[in-house]
């Protein structure tokens, strides 16, 4: 696998190279424009909203949202690969909901071509609205509904639990001595349904901390039961090393104040800015990760992609690389051209900045449409090793 790296940098104390913008995207492509036509059947010139305008528009999307729910895995891959990284969890239904999302193959849309056939976006997300409001496992509906025996009479109870009591009575309405099941069984009964859930919705965090009391350990430490002889588990869909590196954006938060810097790297940070347009203290990444996750993505890598000596040499001095590293001004003869204007929400001037994203793309374009450029350069090195 070959990937594309770009980046800006600056320095701080002992001359260490920090990086604010990184981008690395996959040499490969994988679009199939034809099947995806013959499923919804949008001709490929239609359209009034600019492709340029996808990422911007989830990228809002995603600022604001805690959590996103999509049909299968195959779409959350593509979400990934559309967007990057991201800490908001991307639950897909038919792995995570036991539920097998069925698409619709007729839609109300005007925008399709046969509707009577094609299937719509939009009615997927509406039917999945719907599922998401009936909670299932393995595509049957659970309603457990439970009202326990009280474990003391009346008279037992301390004055003030009777009050607490009493003050819930007036909002739930059912009478103390009431209940078909034990209390002492609460808590079997709980850990039965959490050691079978992926998720658990609650009200409010008030019911979580008394959830968590009750049953006195994490959710996050449960570990799920042993199926039955009869239950076949299922083992679950890992992506590929290559959908997994497919494309990363990253805007790094500094490791130190503004202050701390010296005049001189003050200076160095500024004229990075007059492209880059990222304003010293934004970021959503630590400083310190910069190496774990570019040795992350070169570990997967055959050949890395760079635009001149000066990003390989600085790209060097942050990660060991034991890979070839092809520069596109020196070894390919490629002369790059920074055009301006981002799609990604860093950058507080988009029109007039240079995003690390927009160059590993265009380099991909490029070595695309000229794969000759590689393969002569590859024929050059083997020429010279022989």
């Amino acid at each position: 696998m070959d990937f594309i790296i770009d980046f800006h940098d600056y320095l701080i104390d002992n001359d260490q190279i920090m990086v604010k913008e990184l981008a690395i995207i996959s040499l490969q492509s994988d679009t199939n424009v034809f099947e995806t036509t013959k499923i919804y059947g949008i001709p490929w010139d239609l359209g009034y909203t600019k492709t340029d305008l996808l990422y911007s528009i989830l990228n809002k999307l995603f600022r604001k949202a805690q959590c996103i729910f999509v049909a299968n895995e195959r779409a959350k891959r593509r979400l990934i690969e559309i967007i990057g990284n991201t800490n908001i969890p991307i639950i897909p239904f038919n792995d995570n909901f036991g539920t097998l999302f069925k698409y619709r193959t007729s839609t109300g849309c005007l925008h399709h071509e046969n509707r009577e056939k094609n299937n719509c976006a939009y009615d997927n997300i509406k039917e999945l609205a719907i599922v998401s409001l009936q909670p299932n496992s393995n595509g049957e509906f659970i309603d457990s509904h439970y009202v326990f025996k009280p474990p003391y009479s009346w008279e037992q109870l301390p004055k003030k639990y009777r009050d607490d009591y009493l003050y819930r009575y007036e909002v739930y309405g059912i009478p103390w001595q009431l209940g078909h099941t034990l209390a002492k069984s609460q808590e079997s009964i709980l850990m039965k349904h959490l050691y079978q859930a992926r998720r658990v919705f609650v009200c409010e965090s008030k019911t979580k901390h008394l959830l968590l009391q009750i049953i006195e350990l994490s959710i996050t430490s449960l570990k799920p039961i042993k199926s039955s002889t009869n239950d076949k588990p299922s083992k679950p869909s890992e992506p590929s090393k290559y959908v997994k590196y497919k494309e990363g954006h990253y805007v790094f938060k500094p490791p130190c104040t503004w202050e701390e810097l010296s005049e001189r790297l003050q200076q160095y940070y500024k004229v990075d800015e007059e492209n880059s347009k990222i304003k010293w203290e934004e970021g959503e990444y630590e400083a310190s990760s910069q190496r774990q996750i570019l040795n992350d993505w070169i570990k997967n890598a055959d050949r890395v992609f760079v635009i001149d000596e000066n990003i390989k040499n600085k790209l060097k001095k942050i990660v060991t690389i034991n890979k070839p590293i092809i520069c596109l001004n020196e070894n390919l003869n490629v002369l790059f051209e920074y055009s301006t204007g981002a799609k990604c929400g860093w950058h507080y001037d988009p029109d007039e900045s240079i995003c690390t994203k927009k160059n590993a793309i265009r380099i991909r374009d490029f070595l695309n449409k000229r794969k000759h450029v590689v393969k002569d350069f590859d024929n050059k090195q083997r020429s010279k090793k022989k």
